[in-house]
């Protein structure tokens, strides 16, 4: 199994691989979770990474955070999935 640290890698390169978020260095890494359903016990890591877009009209020095999930193999490392978080 690899470690979390190796999985957060992994997503963090494969978003920022994707046209759009290349040039963006402030994604960061705000969760991990190891997969816990039945069906598939710790065969995944589940990375949250959050990254800002636009400008919170509220404040307007401060930019709003959106979040894609990263479904990660954790055997091989491959990133399997990248969905958008709802929060």
């Amino acid at each position: 199994m690899i470690s979390v640290k190796e999985a957060a890698k992994n997503a963090y390169e494969y978003m920022k691989e994707i046209p759009g978020y290349e040039n963006n260095e402030n994604i960061a890494v705000e969760e991990v979770e190891l997969s816990e359903e039945e069906s598939t016990d710790k065969k995944y890591w589940l990375i949250t990474i959050g990254y800002p877009v636009g400008f919170n009209v509220l404040q307007p020095t401060s930019r709003s955070k959106e979040y894609k999930i990263f479904k990660v193999d954790s055997d091989t490392g491959e990133v399997i999935s990248m969905k958008i978080r709802n929060i």
